[in-house]
């Protein structure tokens, strides 16, 4: 798409893939509701995009998604919570961000996965399949509700993140059904000072490498 740009045309690219967006885009424009609320750099649009999705999930920590018996599976509710079952928004870095969800299989069905994804200033950090672990799955789930629990790996670095989709999907064909922007959830450094981490968070990155250096040799001089 940057090559055919590159050659003096207008390229339409219309899409939820904020990263990809930064990356191909000089210009955005933001719609809401058939309006167009922002107009101007590709970059200063996507910030505008998610101020608009945080100030409407931020303060969300349950959903509830509208049954739909025409599919097979369906994810039925979803809350964001803390170690001790409490929901919240607000977590340290070393600790866990569990996803707890209802889903129901109506109909016996195989090749099945669920998901879940999270993104920091609209770019892909992480995701997940049910099945990842447990691919005995992808064989059959039999008709009834199913609780589940999972969590966000960690420690991630202090910032904002948000999760970008809990779904459904035939493996490797196609989504069967995906809800996007949940939860917008806050890391926070409070269990450590940060001055001298290489994980601080103004230092960059999504990842804390918390990890000890050996000292396997020495020799005095």
């Amino acid at each position: 798409m940057k090559d055919v740009s590159g050659e003096g045309r207008t390229v339409l690219f219309v899409s939820h893939q904020l990263g990809m967006i930064n990356y191909l885009c000089t210009r955005g424009i933001v719609l809401s509701k058939g309006s167009i609320v922002f107009d101007g750099g590709a970059r200063e649009a996507t910030e505008s995009y998610l101020k608009s999705v945080y100030e409407l999930h931020n303060t969300k920590t349950s959903i509830a998604f509208t049954p739909n018996d025409a599919l097979p599976v369906q994810i039925l509710n979803c809350k964001i919570m803390n170690k001790q079952n409490q929901e919240t928004l607000t977590f340290d870095v070393f600790e866990n961000v569990y996803l707890e969800m209802d889903y129901i299989v109506r109909r016996k069905t195989g090749s099945v996965n669920l998901s879940w994804s999270v993104e920091k200033n609209g770019e892909y950090i992480t995701s997940s399949f049910d099945t990842d672990n447990s691919p005995e799955l992808l064989q059959e789930r039999k008709p009834g509700i199913y609780k589940v629990k999972t969590h966000i790996p960690n420690p991630i670095k202090g910032g904002r993140y948000n999760i970008a989709s809990v779904g459904v999907g035939i493996a490797n064909v196609e989504s069967l059904s995906v809800e996007r922007n949940l939860f917008t959830f806050d890391v926070e450094e409070n269990s450590y000072d940060p001055t001298y981490k290489s994980y601080s968070t103004n230092r960059g990155g999504y990842t804390v490498s918390n990890v000890k250096w050996d000292i396997i040799d020495f020799k005095e001089i």
